[in-house]
């Protein structure tokens, strides 16, 4: 993003060198320089307010969208030192697990933290598509196998797919 990789929720040394999880960071380096993580143009931010750890990110048009288990961030460039000006879009909408986000044309497809599938086109903008299994997802998906569900497009951008671990299986059986 802008020159730069972006590392979400980085494991980082203290000074007795204990990783130290920073669930709630986004770490970048100087421009062009991958191993400069110190001085001039490097930096992190803590993105704390909304209490939710990241969960994935993606670019959407020329912002960072940055989700959390319970609310979505977007950072945007503005150089100088501070390098990303984080800002709250929606405070009390979460990404689920990792793979439930499908970015396409400037528009991220995401399954929420409420079991609904949405189509989020940046600010406060998500757009609910998925009310007809939403009821479904509620009762169906099991939540300690989220992480093993994923969303993505099938053939020729025609559909989107859904893959879900229903309750009592361990593995995606459903779609």
């Amino acid at each position: 993003f802008y020159n730069r990789p972006l590392l979400i929720s980085p494991k980082e040394s203290d000074a007795n060198d204990n990783l130290i999880d920073n669930n709630q960071r986004v770490r970048w380096p100087q421009a062009g320089k991958l191993e400069s993580w110190s001085g001039s143009g490097s930096g992190f931010l803590d993105l704390l307010d909304t209490g939710g750890y990241n969960v994935w990110g993606a670019l959407l048009g020329i912002q960072w969208i940055q989700y959390q288990n319970n609310s979505i961030w977007s950072l945007t460039h503005v150089g100088g030192t501070r390098v990303f000006e984080p800002g709250i879009e929606m405070p009390d909408l979460g990404l689920l697990a990792p793979h439930l986000l499908y970015s396409k044309s400037n528009v991220h497809y995401f399954v929420g933290n409420d079991y609904n599938v949405y189509a989020y086109s940046g600010g406060s903008n998500a757009q609910k598509i998925g009310k007809k299994i939403h009821r479904f997802l509620q009762r169906d998906l099991d939540p300690a196998y989220a992480k093993q569900c994923w969303l993505c497009m099938g053939a020729e951008n025609s559909r989107l797919w859904l893959f879900i671990v229903p309750n009592g299986q361990i593995y995606c059986t459903e779609a």
